[in-house]
Formats: C-alpha cells, sequence, structure tokens
C-alpha cells in the first residue's frame, strides 16, 4: 500500500527524493541495528533451547540496547539534517540534471525543506522500531501468536487509515513520516503494557524472579504459556543459592542434566533429541556475553551493508550521472517490487528466521529441515508466479507506475524528462518499460531469493559466513556490474549493480544451508558441537569431583 501510494500520489521530484533518502538512511540504520538482528535469533534459540532462565537477560539486552542504539543513529541523522550543503545533496541528487526552464521541477532546497521532517521523523522513530524487534521476537518465541498477530494488525491499521484517511487527501512526505512514527511508538507500548500486565508470563519465562513475585495463581482460569508445569517452571527460573558442599552441588546438577538429558544411543537422533526439554549447563546459544553478541552483530551489520551499499551508490552514481528521468525508472520500479514479489515473502522470512532459530535451538534437526524443504517449494513457486505476472506486461506494469510522469508533457520545457523516461519523439535512449524492466524481473527475483535465504543464515546464526560472502559479493559481484552499468549508460541497466549482488549471495546461503543441515545430522553444526562440548566439560568436571570426594 504505501510504495504504490507513494509513487502514484507523489510528483516525480519528491519521490526521487523519498527514494535517496531511504538509501541513504538505510546504511546508518543497519550500523546501529546490528544488535537487534541478532538479539532476535537468540531470544528464540534461548526459547527453543528450554533455557528460561536467561530469557530476562537476552530480552533486555535487545529492548534496551535497541531503544539506546535507535537514539544514537536517530542524532547522527540529525546532525546531518544540521548541515545544508550534505543534507541537500543528499536528498536532491539529481538536481543540476533538471532540464533549464521546466517550472515544475522545484529547486533544491524547496524539496530540501519539503523533506527534512519526514528524514527526521522516520530517524526518531528508530528506537521503537529496534526495540520492537526484541519484543515481537519474545512473543513469537514463547508462541503467542495472538498477541503477535494483534499488534501486527494494529500496526497495519494505523498505516492503511493513514494513507487512506490522510495521505490520499493531503499527500506529502511530512504525513508519511508522522504515520511510521505512530505505528512504531504505538506497537512498542501495547507490547511493553502487555508484558507488563501478564504476570504469569514474566514469570514463565524469568523476566521477574520467582522471590519477587506473588504465589502462582494454580486457579482453573489461570494464564499459562507453554506446556510446562510449575514446578518444571520453577527449575528452569533463575537458581538459588544452596547450602552444603561443592561436590553435592555438582552431583545434583549432574542428576538433574542426566534427567534431562536423554542417553545418545545407536536410536537417539538429534531430532528426537531437540523435542525434550535439554539441560545445557553452559549453552552457547543461551549465554553469549556481550562481547560474542557485538561481535555476531558486527558481522551481520557488515553482511546487511554489502547489501545495502551497492543499491545506495548505484541510485546516487544514477541521479548524478543521467539525472531525474533515470532516476525516476529506478524509483518507480522499486516501488512495484513489493507489489510483484517482495511483500509475498516478507511474512515467510519472518518466521524463518524464528521458527528456524528455535529448531536450532532445540537441536531438532527434522523440524529444521522440514520447514527448509517448505521454503524451497514455497520460493520454487513465488519465482514462477513472479515471471508470469510481469514479464509478459512490460508497458502495463510501467506506464502505471511512472503516471506522474505524464504531468510533463504540459509544458515544452519539461517534455524532455518525459521522454527520457518513457522515450517518444526524436529520442532514443533507455526507457522504463524497454531495457529497465528487463533488469527489473531480474532484480525482483533476486531480491526475494536473497531475502528468504538470509533468514535461514541468521536462523543458523552463521554470521561469520554472511560477513564473508557478503564482502565478496561487493568486490567480484558489485564493482564489475556497477562498470557494466555505467557503460550501458541507463538507468535500468543500474539496476543490475544494485541488485546481482542479492542473487549471488542468495545463492551461497542456500547451498550454505544445505551444508548446514548435512553437519546437523552428523553432529558436527557448530553451535550443537559447541554446546556438546560444553556439557562434556561440566560432566568430566562433575566426575572429578565425585572422585575426590570419595577418596576423602
Amino acid at each position: 500500500v504505501i510504495s504504490m501510494m507513494t509513487q502514484l500520489m507523489l510528483p516525480v521530484p519528491l519521490r526521487n527524493t523519498l527514494l535517496a533518502t531511504q538509501v541513504f538512511m538505510t546504511p546508518i540504520r543497519e550500523v546501529f541495528q546490528f544488535i537487534e538482528d541478532v538479539m532476535t535469533v537468540k531470544i528464540n534459540a534461548v526459547l527453543g533451547s528450554k533455557d528460561f532462565a536467561k530469557v530476562r537477560q537476552v530480552l533486555i539486552t535487545g529492548v534496551v540496547g535497541g531503544l539506546a542504539s535507535g537514539i544514537a543513529a536517530a542524532l547522527v541523522v540529525t546532525l546531518i539534517t544540521a548541515l545544508p550543503s550534505v543534507e541537500g545533496w543528499l536528498l536532491v541528487p539529481y538536481d543540476f540534471h533538471a532540464s533549464p526552464g521546466c517550472t515544475l521541477v522545484p529547486e533544491r532546497d524547496n524539496i530540501t525543506k519539503l523533506a527534512r521532517p519526514y528524514v527526521l521523523l522516520t530517524a526518531w522513530s528508530w528506537p521503537f522500531l529496534f526495540a520492537n524487534m526484541a519484543l515481537r521476537g519474545f512473543w513469537i518465541g514463547i508462541g503467542d501468536w495472538f498477541t503477535f498477530g494483534g499488534v501486527m494488525f494494529i500496526q497495519q491499521s494505523i498505516y492503511i487509515a493513514g494513507m487512506y484517511g490522510v495521505f490520499f487527501k493531503y499527500p506529502s512526505l511530512t504525513v508519511l513520516g508522522y504515520i511510521g512514527m505512530a505505528s512504531s511508538f504505538i506497537a512498542f507500548l501495547i507490547m511493553c503494557l502487555l508484558l507488563f500486565v501478564r504476570r504469569g508470563v514474566r514469570e514463565q519465562f524469568g523476566i521477574i524472579k520467582r522471590s519477587e513475585a506473588c504465589d502462582i495463581d494454580t486457579s482453573p482460569g489461570a494464564e499459562v504459556v507453554g506446556s510446562e508445569s510449575a514446578d518444571e517452571i520453577g527449575s528452569a527460573a533463575d537458581e538459588q543459592p544452596r547450602v552444603g558442599s561443592e561436590a553435592e552441588t555438582r552431583q545434583e546438577q549432574e542428576q538433574t542434566h542426566e534427567h534431562h538429558q536423554p542417553a545418545l544411543g545407536p536410536g537417539t537422533s538429534f531430532a528426537t533429541l531437540g523435542q525434550a526439554p535439554v539441560a545445557r549447563s553452559k549453552s552457547y546459544l543461551a549465554t553469549a556475553t556481550w562481547r560474542e553478541t557485538v561481535t555476531e552483530g558486527l558481522l551481520a551489520m557488515i553482511a546487511d551493508l554489502a547489501v545495502q551499499l551497492p543499491m545506495t551508490i548505484s541510485v546516487y552514481v544514477t541521479g548524478a550521472r543521467l539525472g531525474i528521468g533515470a532516476m525516476y525508472q529506478i524509483s518507480s520500479l522499486q516501488a512495484a517490487l513489493p507489489v510483484y514479489g517482495l511483500a509475498w515473502i516478507l511474512g515467510l522470512t519472518y518466521a524463518f528466521r524464528i521458527v528456524g532459530s528455535q529448531f536450532v535451538g532445540a537441536r531438532n534437526l527434522e523440524g529444521f529441515k522440514g520447514l527448509y524443504k517448505y521454503i524451497l517449494m514455497y520460493t520454487f513457486l513465488l519465482w514462477i508466479v513472479s515471471l508470469l505476472t510481469t514479464a509478459p506486461f512490460p508497458n502495463q506494469i510501467s506506464f502505471t507506475m511512472g503516471v506522474q510522469a505524464c504531468e510533463y508533457l504540459s509544458e515544452p520545457a519539461c517534455i524532455p524528462i518525459y521522454q527520457s523516461i518513457f522515450g517518444g519523439g526524436d529520442y532514443t535512449g533507455p526507457t522504463m518499460q524497454g531495457t529497465a524492466f528487463h533488469y527489473f524481473v531480474f532484480s525482483l527475483c533476486g531480491l526475494c531469493f536473497y531475502q528468504v535465504f538470509k533468514a535461514g543464515i541468521y536462523a543458523c546464526q552463521d554470521y561469520r559466513f554472511m560477513a564473508g560472502a557478503g564482502v565478496l559479493s561487493f568486490f567480484f559481484v558489485f564493482i564489475p556490474t556497477l562498470i557494466i552499468g555505467l557503460w550501458q549508460n541507463s538507468g535500468g541497466a543500474m539496476l543490475l549493480p544494485m541488485y546481482a549482488p542479492c542473487l549471488a549471495l542468495a545463492i551461497a546461503f542456500a547451498i550454505r544451508i544445505e551444508r548446514n543441515i548435512k553437519r546437523m545430522a552428523k553432529g558436527t553444526f557448530a553451535l550443537w558441537s559447541e554446546e556438546t562440548d560444553a556439557e562434556s566439560e561440566t560432566g568430566s568436571e562433575t566426575q572429578s569431583a565425585d572422585e575426590t570426594s570419595t577418596s576423602a
């Protein structure tokens, strides 16, 4: 809804400015959002491993860290808007290529003034947006789909009401900024209030200590989340200090470990092991330190920047080198991406990231394999549908998405801008419905595949591979395709360097997930082997303590 309405209702200069705003703010957001991407996965990994005692630490880190990093990012953007020359170039990179004498193209200062409120409102919505990622991950992780779905419904309702009730009558970037801010803030407020009033959820998952809470309501109507009994919940809460010898304490831990951990005999697989609570004394999934979390977040940030920077560079090169018409070709086709494919896989990618991380945390090999097979089937069908609904209709899609450019036919001085978008007259250059549209179909498939398989890599927490593959794609895919795009000298050709890294990374991620599944089956998957090593070390320490006690 948002992409279509902004494309159909904003004039060409403002739609180009909206695109420029998005591509310059997204890298900043990725830099400061790096911890949140990791924390969402870790929350579900902790819940999947049944280590409820660690949920409090991980959730607070995600929410507080999200608010803090969001504020820092907003301050950076605010500082940029205080520098007029920098702000003007970032928001209006196409000003110098406007047709002289065309009164339908505003001056740079006027466009900047119209866009500044949107930039600031969007930036200051980031603290709530970042914190919401951790909160949404928690509600999904505990299986409370009603709360998650309700919050998402309210957010979408705010967007729809704002777009059709306000933006439709007063189309402006400022209105768009207020709608985004309201949606993020209200969602954050609702999820925090629900977490505060639902004491049973906070007790069960260790968000508040049992000693700080009142007695659990065991009446028939009491709220219980999950299948654990009160005794099982209590055993997963924060451990209280015990009085006794160190050997006795370790012996009790060993007995508890043996009670929950099935023996790895010939008939035991990781799939059956993941179906029961697993006692992990030093689970890497659950006890990651701040250093580990920051390191993983930085690796994820590198991978995201390796995809986002090609888009940013390509857009600014197009605007500065080819002008307003070529940039509008990219803007129009960018707006069509959600309609013809990207919106179809957003829910799927989120589920893959969340549910997949729970399967990995629970060592549920069969569950993860089944989910991945479903993802592959859905992605293949999506590819077929996307081709059938786009490739045969270049004129219909192009002229619909670029309808705002028709106003340039009303002034003779503005006709060259129209021709640089759709052609006509003595113009012989590339057009949106021609060269640009061929690259659009390629871009659509590449971006959709990338989003799907990236979610699987996040679920596997394979951050080092993500970062390494991202850096390689930047140097060995983006730079060569950028040279090709510059050589062809068209806005449509610049879609190639924008999305070729996405397709290359999608292929690499798919191969890596297959390899991770094979390692899971063999028991050599990195996360699981680290947990097994930690448990073996704990078992060895316990055995040594028992031998010492016996000899004494």
